[in-house]
C-alpha cells in the first residue's frame, strides 16, 4: 500500500470515528467489515479500488451513491 492510500484510509477512519463517536475497534471493525452499501466490499477495498470519494460522501450523508 502507498503512502495515499495510507492518508486515505486513516482519513476515512478519522471522519467515521468523529461522526459515530466510535473508539478505534469500532472503527477497525467497520473498517474490515462487508459493507451491503458499498458493493459487499469493505470500506478499505471500496476505497483502495478508487471509490475513496464516495466512502467519505457514504461517511458524511449515510448514503452510496454508484
Amino acid at each position: 500500500m502507498d503512502k495515499k492510500s495510507k492518508e486515505q484510509i486513516s482519513t476515512i477512519a478519522e471522519k467515521f470515528r468523529t461522526k459515530k463517536g466510535y473508539d478505534f475497534w469500532q472503527v477497525q471493525l467497520w473498517l474490515n467489515a462487508k459493507n451491503p452499501n458499498m458493493g459487499n466490499m469493505t470500506p478499505i477495498e471500496a476505497a483502495l479500488s478508487g471509490k475513496y470519494e464516495q466512502v467519505i460522501r457514504f461517511i458524511e450523508d449515510e448514503r452510496w451513491e454508484s
